[in-house]
């Protein structure tokens, strides 16, 4: 469990031996005491010229840095976007990352963006708008590496489970923004997702090879189990509750830990794309339900309250400074 830094953590994870290891090259270490939202914006040029640590969506998907289309029923703006003024907050003891149903006012202004756009086919469907935060642009990092998530995840919705996540994202296709940088061919991408829905926990593994006809081609995915159920957090945890998550990541594999006990060890699946550039990903996806509830697969009844997602803290923490790159994280 890497907390204090510094703390030796077993090259094998919770397997008996293996060399001891220390992380002590801070890569991220935000307590959220402010929102560090970085400017520039909303192209590549643009980001990268920016200062600040997270990237809100738009500037890492795409060069609409309005809103984008998301997936299922939950569309991601920027926090730029005039209808995201509550999406991201800070309040006591971390930022409020808010999904919620938007506003009749707001449908009509964002259902015009996204027919403009091309990215919502259809009025009838009300989408909630949601919170999507990358460190792309400001800070990746290289395994082996530990990051320590502090959130609170939200509770249910409409009697379901949110999608909400705590993403590793490799980097090795993005962004693939504009003419200028498009994707990188053959290039390979790994995903770690943490999700908590009521009192089971999923860890799912994602492999996206490069096909011509896009990333779903040859896209596999490995859950934690392999049923996709997930696994049982005891009766003691308390849902919709503070709880410290934490990944490491090394050549031979991760270690899940929530609060600080081990609950997952994994090796890599063959040909797992692990060894590149890593980003830290935070989003509250609450317009779409976890299809392991057996729910239908819409949005959540109309006049639902709004969902919210607490990051207490985030820390990223590498064996040595040479595995971080950084582009001006600190806001002036």
């Amino acid at each position: 469990m890497p907390n204090p830094i510094g703390i030796a953590v077993s090259d094998a994870g919770s397997h008996a031996g293996g060399n001891l290891k220390t992380y002590r090259a801070v890569a991220i270490d935000d307590q959220f005491a402010t929102f560090n939202h970085r400017t520039g914006g909303p192209s590549y040029a643009g980001s990268m010229a920016g200062r600040g640590l997270w990237s809100s969506i738009g500037r890492w998907w795409s060069d609409f840095d309005r809103s984008r289309y998301g997936y299922g029923f939950d569309d991601f703006l920027s926090a730029a976007h005039p209808c995201a003024t509550d999406l991201y907050s800070l309040v006591n003891g971390g930022l409020r990352l808010r999904s919620r149903e938007p506003t009749d006012a707001e449908w009509t202004q964002l259902w015009r963006q996204w027919a403009m756009k091309g990215e919502w086919l259809g009025k009838e469907i009300k989408p909630w708008i949601s919170p999507h935060l990358s460190s792309f642009y400001a800070v990746r990092f290289k395994p082996p590496f530990v990051v320590e998530f502090d959130a609170t995840f939200p509770a249910q919705v409409d009697g379901r489970i949110p999608f909400s996540a705590l993403w590793l994202y490799t980097c090795g296709r993005r962004p693939f923004v504009d003419a200028d940088h498009p994707a990188i061919p053959d290039a390979r991408e790994a995903e770690i997702d943490v999700e908590v829905f009521g009192k089971r926990l999923a860890r799912t593994l994602h492999d996206w090879p490069y096909h011509p006809d896009g990333d779903q081609v040859l896209h596999k995915q490995y859950d934690f189990p392999l049923t996709g159920a997930g696994k049982p957090l005891g009766t003691s945890f308390v849902i919709a509750s503070r709880h410290t998550y934490t990944i490491e990541v090394r050549p031979w594999g991760l270690r899940l830990a929530v609060d600080g006990k081990t609950v997952d060890v994994t090796p890599w699946p063959t040909g797992f794309a692990w060894n590149q550039d890593w980003q830290v990903i935070l989003n509250n996806s609450s317009g779409i339900a976890w299809p392991e509830q057996g729910q239908p697969y819409l949005a959540p009844a109309l006049g639902s309250p709004p969902s919210d997602m607490i990051v207490h803290s985030v820390r990223v923490l590498c064996e040595d400074e040479r595995q971080i790159w950084r582009n001006n994280e600190v806001l002036p």
